[in-house]
C-alpha cells in the first residue's frame, strides 16, 4: 500500500526537506544531519529539488502560496 499527497509538506510547520528527514531520523534512527542529506538525495531522486528551500509558512501569505 502506498500514499500520495497533494501537497508538497505533509506537515505544513516544516519544510519539504524537513518532511522527508524526519521520516528517516524516525525509521532509521539517523541523526539529523545525515538525514538531511539523504533527504536532499530523495529530493533529487523525484525531481523536487526546486522545492528544497520552501518555507513552511510561505502558503499563509496570499502573494505566495499555491
Amino acid at each position: 500500500m502506498g500514499m500520495v499527497f497533494q501537497l508538497s509538506n505533509l506537515w505544513p510547520h516544516l519544510s519539504v526537506t524537513e518532511n522527508v528527514a524526519i521520516a528517516v531520523r524516525k525509521v532509521r534512527g539517523l541523526p539529523a544531519r545525515e538525514a538531511k542529506e539523504l533527504a536532499l538525495e530523495m529530493l533529487a531522486k523525484v525531481h523536487m529539488t526546486h522545492r528544497v528551500h520552501d518555507e513552511p509558512t510561505s502558503a499563509l501569505d496570499p502573494e505566495l502560496g499555491a
